[in-house]
């Protein structure tokens, strides 16, 4: 009976170590699985982050040239601008003068007919 007992002391043991061997070893696949799939990731991320960065500087000098694309075309339109500008300025003062001349014109217009009505009366 005591020799039963070792044999069956010795037998647990063994299965014990058996089950350790087996866990450490899924511990180990784990692990390595593990390892590899945060190396992996951080690869990509490393990768993705490179790619966004150059998407990002691309932007910068895409803004950089808009910017000075409508800082010339603002420097255009003031070019254009202050001619015409002088143009209509030029122009209402001739609508101007034509309206103080009309406004002679009748009043020198209504003095020569009350001449004329006058003329008429003394003659």
């Amino acid at each position: 009976m005591a020799r039963q007992s070792v044999t069956e002391n010795t037998r647990l043991r063994v299965e014990s170590i058996s089950v350790t061997l087996v866990f450490l070893s899924m511990i180990n696949f784990q692990q390595l699985f593990l390892t590899i799939l945060i190396s992996t990731l951080t690869v990509l991320i490393i990768i993705f982050s490179v790619y966004v960065f150059r998407i990002l500087n691309e932007l910068r000098q895409t803004l950089a040239k808009m910017n000075k694309i409508l800082d010339d075309m603002g420097t255009i339109t003031g070019s254009i601008a202050k001619p015409v500008s002088g143009l209509s300025d030029l122009f209402m003062g001739l609508k101007s003068g034509v309206k103080v001349f009309e406004a002679i014109s009748r009043f020198a217009g209504k003095n020569k007919d009350e001449d004329d009505e006058e003329e008429k009366k003394d003659a």
